[in-house]
């Protein structure tokens, strides 16, 4: 007797679809109603453990070789290859992924995925499919599928159920093929807020703060797929009002927000960033937001708006929150600019332990820390002035040399064998003794000392 399939649903289907599950599947299915959670996390199960697999017939299709455009768009149109790709897309999703590398080598293809800025392989494919692959994911992207020495970016606008998927192509020739990088931006996710980035409580106080300034430039650093647009999305999402217009220039627009006005770069028609913010300039902005900062041009603009009134926000491509000064000066940006303009530079490292770290904070919690720090620093000194002066007062003949001795220990340059010999010297006149009658070595020890 065959065992029954447990079938989990989240809605419960018609006694129709039942009858055609139990008619597809041949074997006795048992329905059972789950939680939304439990069903999502057995699909993303299943779709691991059941790749779709290519056979033998299908495996003859995709070979090497095609110079044909049209023959490759038949390759990449063939149902086996769309279904390995959608799947991957799946695959990825599933694992919250930010980017789908394709890297093939001399005998595989490998898939692999960035999770949390970590690299992990989901799927290894044969060498012979990446033809098809490629080909599947430029027709996607409206590549030009027959060009193969000159690296292309394009675009593929994707729906995998609810979500609403902008995906970034890029291609690169290598020695074993193409390899393509897909970069995923969620179009239906909506912006997360500032406390749900994991700043800590006192960072995150400082840091709106800083962003609620009247004028002035903060800078978000940190390697790609730290989580800086992100950042900055949220950031404009806490201080948008009425009361102030928000520009921003962004290349791509990944999230729309409500009451900001975005724009569109797009360099092959020579709307750059320079370009999109001499014209933002104009508009009578009162906070701007720069996708990134590439050049001299757009961190001199950048400045010169933040010197002028404005508040800045933008993005530099560095692995710390120091290097960001680093960086604008090697574009050529005066020192005295930055220092002027600049008000906080914040490191993004998420998916690790997350770092922030602010270059000038002005709020009054933190003044009041450094006041009381530099007090406790007054006290300690206070403190050793009075040990030295008690312990000068009550010096008898001692040379000074074995005072700084007995303050501290770790400022004195001679010998332990010398302290201690010292020491003995010292317990021979607190007891009233003779110093001659001290042995020899110490006399001599505590004699050179005092006439050094």
């Amino acid at each position: 007797m065959l065992r029954p399939i447990a079938l989990v649903y989240a809605s419960a289907p018609s006694l129709e679809t039942r009858a055609q599950i139990r008619f597809v599947i041949g074997t006795p299915v048992v329905f059972r109603r789950g939680s939304e959670d439990e069903v999502r996390r057995l699909l993303r199960h299943w779709r691991a453990e059941l790749s779709p697999t290519l056979e033998s017939s299908d495996e003859d299709l995709f070979v090497s070789g095609f110079d044909d455009d049209e023959s490759l768009k038949d390759l990449a149109s063939e149902a086996p290859i769309i279904r390995l790709v959608n799947h991957l897309f799946a695959r990825a999703l599933d694992l919250d992924a930010s980017d789908i590398h394709f890297e093939p080598s001399e005998n595989t293809l490998d898939v692999r995925c960035r999770v949390d800025g970590i690299m992990t392989r989901i799927e290894r494919l044969p060498v012979k499919i990446h033809t098809a692959v490629a080909s599947r994911l430029k027709l996607m992207a409206r590549l030009d599928i027959g060009e193969k020495r000159l690296p292309q970016d394009g675009r593929i606008d994707y729906k995998l159920g609810a979500k609403q998927l902008d995906m970034r192509v890029s291609t690169l020739p290598g020695v074993h093929g193409e390899s393509i990088v897909l970069r995923i931006l969620d179009r239906s996710d909506t912006a997360v807020e500032l406390v749900e980035l994991g700043m800590p409580q006192d960072l995150l106080a400082s840091y709106e703060n800083v962003v609620t300034q009247p004028h002035g430039m903060v800078l978000i650093t940190g390697p790609t797929g730290s989580g800086k647009t992100t950042t900055l999305y949220a950031t404009l999402e806490k201080i948008s009002n009425e009361k102030q217009k928000i520009i921003t220039v962004e290349d791509p627009v990944e999230y729309q927000l409500d009451g900001i006005t975005q724009i569109q770069a797009n360099a092959s028609i020579g709307l750059g960033f320079a370009e999109g913010l001499r014209s933002i300039v104009r508009q009578d902005p009162d906070i701007l937001m720069i996708g990134e900062i590439r050049d001299h041009e757009t961190a001199e603009i950048a400045i010169e708006s933040a010197l002028t009134g404005h508040l800045v926000f933008s993005t530099l491509h560095t692995n710390d929150a120091a290097g960001a000064v680093t960086r604008l000066q090697d574009m050529g940006v005066e020192g005295y600019l930055i220092s002027s303009s600049l008000l906080a530079i914040q490191a993004a490292a998420f998916g690790a332990p997350r770092v922030y770290r602010m270059r000038r904070d002005s709020s009054a919690e933190s003044r009041r820390s450094a006041r009381t720090r530099y007090r406790q620093r007054r006290v300690r000194r206070d403190k050793t002035r009075q040990r030295l002066r008690t312990l000068w007062s009550n010096r008898l003949s001692w040379p000074r040399r074995l005072i700084r001795i007995a303050v501290n220990e770790r400022r004195d340059s001679a010998s332990d064998r010398e302290r201690r010999r010292c020491q003995q010297y010292q317990r021979h006149r607190d007891k009233g003794w003779h110093a001659h009658l001290a042995p020899r070595r110490v006399r001599k020890t505590a004699r050179r000392i005092n006439h050094a």
